[in-house]
């Protein structure tokens, strides 16, 4: 299966904004107490703001630092802050970036028939622990009332060896006769009341085997679909790899990729070139200005 790009290239609606090339990154105007900064990158670390702080500027929020930019896309939680400690899902991403150059998977149309008809089966109730319950329950108030039987027919047998009035002794086995009957009727009323729950439960399990079935198709199509995604801007991002700095040998697919999340997500913001800054807290270009010109993304340097 190899991914085609729709149409127009691009998907339909999109309003993530972008520089106009790979060497050419938009600016930005940050404010911090009431000082305003500009350019294509700004180093914040002489302003005690830690990359925390920079990205929720970047969401929009209010506070010491402000930043005035384009709302942040999805990939912006992915590989928008670069930290040592980054941790890229690298077959997600290149999927998601794939999606915003207008590549189409074969099997998308299959995984929303699979998603139109897993919306139409509801999971079934087939908890028949209550019923299970009774019968239980039925059982032990049998088994007790059969020993009581019991035990008051081994005194009736006494008495009437010991040639004493048995009368009162005959009515006790009389009435715990009786109540062993009920209880006789109990158990298997509720027996047959869970063989009835069973028989009715048969044709929501079977809904319910479908549903499963069905989840676990749309979970290999939407792997499926990341994987031909992925391997469809695959190329580019290997160019992208050789152009920023670090140690990575990108192989030929993503599970060749040898590096470094840092790595990755510098070539994934140079695929990018998102007018969004991205906030830099690596050592790995020769100032923010740089890493701005190489990547073409405005900086944030913490």
């Amino acid at each position: 299966m190899t991914a085609q790009r729709e149409p127009h290239g691009g998907q339909p609606g999109s309003r993530v904004a972008t520089a106009p090339d790979a060497e050419q990154s938009s600016r930005l105007t940050v404010t911090i107490d009431g000082t305003t900064l500009r350019g294509v990158a700004v180093d914040l670390r002489s302003w005690s703001i830690d990359a925390e702080d920079a990205a929720a500027a970047i969401r929009g929020r209010t506070g010491t630092c402000t930043v005035a930019c384009p709302h942040p896309g999805s990939l912006f939680d992915a590989v928008g802050v670069v930290e040592p400690s980054l941790n890229v899902s690298l077959r997600r991403v290149l999927a998601a970036v794939a999606r915003r150059r207008g590549y189409r998977a074969d099997v998308v149309d299959e995984l929303r028939s699979v998603s139109a008809e897993l919306a139409t089966l509801s999971p079934p109730d087939c908890d028949r622990s209550e019923q299970r319950r009774q019968v239980a329950a039925a059982g032990t108030d049998e088994a007790k009332l059969a020993e009581r039987v019991a035990t008051i027919r081994g005194e009736l047998q006494a008495r009437r060896d010991a040639g004493v009035d048995v009368s009162a002794t005959e009515k006790r086995l009389s009435d715990a006769v009786a109540a062993l009957t009920d209880a006789r009727t109990e158990r298997l009323s509720a027996e047959q009341a869970l063989d009835r729950a069973r028989e009715d439960s048969r044709p929501p399990r079977d809904r319910r085997d479908r549903r499963l079935r069905l989840q676990d198709r749309k979970r290999n199509l939407e792997r499926a679909i990341r994987r031909e995604l992925a391997d469809a801007v695959y190329n580019e991002f290997t160019a992208a790899v050789w152009r920023v700095p670090g140690e990575s040998d990108p192989g030929r697919s993503v599970v060749e990729y040898e590096g470094d999340g840092v790595t990755a997500a510098l070539a994934v913001l140079r695929m990018l070139r998102t007018a969004t800054p991205a906030v830099l807290a690596v050592d790995r270009f020769d100032g923010p200005e740089r890493a701005a010109h190489e990547l073409g993304v405005p900086i944030l340097r913490v």
